[in-house]
């Protein structure tokens, strides 16, 4: 198992507690894993749905500077999606920003991931994840590894 992530896009609907439950799942049988958050948004410090998952898996909130950037690789001030956020502080999220510190995290870790990009993926399908000014409206969806969810179902 190299990576979780966890979506949704409505606010309050569980996302951050998921992500730090699982990854407290993980950690207490053994696996080295951590949670990653690759937009927050309404904080200019410490990302808070990151200190609530380190809460919740019983690790210290502090990290080194350059892990915290590969932990919350975006963190904007304005409290909104991620998009809007982005693009009233004239910021543009670079997905290979995002990416590359996946993979330094992904080097030494399992990865429970925690955002909201993922939906875009539902638009070439058809579908629709959510309302694209305010994110909100599709719940939460989890995507597990296959096996993952074949040997533990």
């Amino acid at each position: 198992m190299k990576g979780f992530f966890v979506t949704g896009t409505d606010t309050h609907v569980g996302k951050t507690v998921v992500c730090g439950l699982l990854a407290g799942f993980l950690r207490a049988r053994g696996i080295d894993a951590v949670t990653q958050k690759w937009v927050q948004t309404g904080t200019s410090g410490w990302p808070a749905d990151l200190a609530t998952h380190r809460r919740i898996m019983g690790l210290p909130e502090d990290v080194p500077p350059e892990q915290l950037d590969d932990l919350c690789p975006y963190r904007l001030c304005f409290p909104s999606s991620p998009h809007l956020a982005a693009e009233r502080e004239g910021v543009e999220i670079d997905l290979s920003r995002i990416e590359a510190a996946y993979r330094r995290l992904e080097a030494s870790h399992d990865i429970v991931a925690q955002g909201l990009l993922a939906l875009e993926n539902l638009d070439h399908r058809g579908a629709t994840g959510a309302d694209e000014a305010a994110g909100d409206g599709a719940g939460m969806l989890l995507q597990i590894p296959d096996r993952l969810f074949r040997d533990t179902v």
